[in-house]
C-alpha cells in the first residue's frame, strides 16, 4: 500500500472516530436536558470512568452520564490510584468557580489591598453588612492585608432585596469611598448617604446563588475553594496561602 493511501485511510479513521465522539456527546447532552430541562449545560466531555461522560452545568456542578444515556450519577468521583485520594469532581467544580470569580471586573468589587499593594494572593468574600460573623471577619481584614492577602468583597444580601442588608450594601457600592462606607457599616455606624447609582448588588447576589452560596460570609480562595462561614484569621491566612501555592502548580 502506498504512503498516500495509508495517510488517507488514517485521516478517514480519525474523522469517523471524531464524529462518533461528537454524536455521543450530543446524545448525552440531549438525554440530560430531558431530565433537567431548566439547567444550562456548559460542557460535555469524556470522564475518567469508562463509558461515562462528564457534564458540567452553568453553576459549575458536575454530573456523570453513561454513553447510552441510561444512567445519570451525581456525587464525588475519587481517584484512588495515588498515595492520597483525589476528589476529581471537586477539583473540576473549584476550577470553574476560580475562573469565574478571578476573572470578574474588580471595579465592581470593594477591595482592601494587601500591604504595600503587593498581594501574595487574594480572597473573595460574599458579605452582608447586617451579618454578625461578617462584622467579625471584617475586623480581621487588616491582619489579612498585613500577610499579603488582598480582600475582595462581593454583595450578598442574605435576606433578599427587601431587607436592611440590601439597602446598606447599595449604600456601600454607591459611596464615593466604598472602603470607608464598608468600615462604618461593619461597625454598625450608619451611612447617611442617599446617593443612587447602578450598583452590581443584585447581579452579585444572583451570581452567589448560582454557584451555591446560601449564607454569609462565604469565602472563596484563589483556587476556587469555597469556605462557608467565618474562619479565624490565622487559619484563613494559612488556607489562602496554601490555595495560592496549589493554584500556581
Amino acid at each position: 500500500m502506498s504512503l498516500k493511501k495509508m495517510l488517507v485511510g488514517l485521516a478517514l479513521g480519525l474523522t469517523v472516530t471524531t464524529n462518533m465522539v461528537f454524536a455521543s456527546e450530543q446524545t448525552v447532552k440531549a438525554q440530560f436536558q430531558k431530565v433537567v430541562p431548566d439547567v444550562v449545560v456548559k460542557e460535555v466531555s469524556k470522564s475518567p470512568i469508562n463509558d461515562f461522560y462528564q457534564i458540567q452545568v452553568d453553576s459549575g456542578k458536575v454530573f456523570y452520564m453513561s454513553e447510552d444515556g441510561k444512567y445519570l450519577l451525581q456525587g464525588y468521583l475519587f481517584d484512588l490510584s495515588g498515595k492520597e485520594p483525589k476528589n476529581l469532581t471537586l477539583q473540576t467544580e473549584e476550577k470553574f468557580v476560580a475562573n469565574l470569580i478571578n476573572n470578574m471586573d474588580k471595579s465592581k468589587m470593594v477591595i482592601f489591598k494587601a500591604k504595600d499593594n503587593q498581594p501574595k494572593t487574594h480572597i473573595t468574600i460574599f458579605t452582608d453588612t447586617t451579618c454578625p460573623y461578617c462584622h467579625r471577619l471584617h475586623q480581621e481584614v487588616p491582619m489579612l492585608n498585613a500577610k499579603g492577602i488582598e480582600v475582595r468583597y462581593l454583595a450578598f444580601p442574605r435576606e433578599g432585596f427587601a431587607s436592611r442588608g440590601f439597602d446598606e450594601l447599595q449604600k456601600v457600592w454607591c459611596a464615593d469611598n466604598k472602603q470607608e462606607a464598608m468600615n462604618q457599616l461593619m461597625q454598625e455606624i450608619p451611612v447617611k448617604s442617599t446617593k443612587k447609582c447602578e450598583s452590581p448588588v443584585v447581579e452579585q447576589y444572583v451570581l452567589g446563588q448560582k454557584i451555591g452560596i446560601r449564607g454569609t460570609p462565604a469565602i472563596i480562595l484563589e483556587n476556587g475553594q469555597i469556605i462557608p462561614g467565618y474562619q479565624a484569621a490565622d487559619q484563613l491566612i494559612s488556607s489562602a496561602l496554601e490555595a495560592a501555592s496549589s493554584n500556581s502548580k
